[in-house]
């Protein structure tokens, strides 16, 4: 995934030299080719551009889950992230909120929101071990 949890709060790697949040993670800056990328705290408010449901998979877990919601998400911060979509009735160009969580197996994931409530809800809650 190339994102870091730290007590709840996404970290995403961000250019010493030129401020640019990067996503996903690179060994140089995307904008400035700089060397120096420091994790930081970032948001996660952003703009939900397209969902979808995924209605098949090799990963055992998600095949007994199908279909399983993924969005895509323009963070205020800059990036382009796609994540697990825990919003029942999704519409294109809604504000929400992208969260990080730790899942079943203690890696980090990214999980979509609405901007007003972060419950997470329907299938994605059966992805963590202990849904705040």
């Amino acid at each position: 995934m190339a994102a870091g949890v730290d007590a709840g709060r996404l970290l995403l790697p961000r250019c010493r030299d030129c401020g640019i949040v990067q996503y996903p993670l690179r060994e140089l800056c995307r904008n400035c080719l700089g060397d120096t990328l420091d994790w930081v705290p970032v948001s996660g408010d952003g703009t939900l551009l397209s969902w979808t449901n995924v209605h098949t998979s090799l990963e055992p877990f998600f095949a007994d889950h199908a279909p399983w919601p993924v969005g895509r998400v323009k963070l205020e911060c800059g990036p382009l992230v796609i994540a697990h979509l825990a919003i029942a009735s999704p519409d294109t160009g809604m504000r929400v909120r992208v969260l990080p969580h730790r899942d079943l197996s203690d890696v980090a994931v990214l999980i979509i929101v609405p901007e007003s409530d972060a419950a997470v809800t329907g299938p994605v809650a059966d992805l963590l071990p202990d849904v705040p």
